[in-house]
């Protein structure tokens, strides 16, 4: 919960050597428009942006889908989450947003 409940982040994006997004870390940054994940990343936490209401690009470079937790992207903005052409194990959708190959 790093980054829990910070109002002003406005965009974020996790470092290259950044390999798990923990649970709950962006519940309710209000502000936060744009999440880039790297490909490093093997793990989103349940609960991870829950409630980040403006929330309306989120990119996940990961060619094979990690992990990704209950209700990690409830109450966002965003109607699709971005992952690379030709990638593999993602879901058609979470938590209602549409997952689509444009990266």
């Amino acid at each position: 919960s790093i980054f829990k409940g910070c109002v002003s982040l406005a965009s974020f994006t996790f470092p290259s050597s950044t390999t798990s997004v923990g649970s709950s870390s962006f519940n309710g940054c209000t502000s936060l428009t744009t999440v880039n994940i790297p490909a490093s990343v093997g793990s989103i936490g349940s609960s991870a942006f829950i409630n980040c209401s403006l929330l309306s690009e989120i990119n996940i470079y990961a060619e094979t889908a990690p992990a990704i937790g209950a209700l990690a992207f409830s109450g966002v903005a965003a109607s699709v989450i971005k992952v690379p052409f030709g990638s593999t194990g993602y879901a058609a959708s979470y938590d209602g947003i549409t997952v689509v190959e444009a990266l």
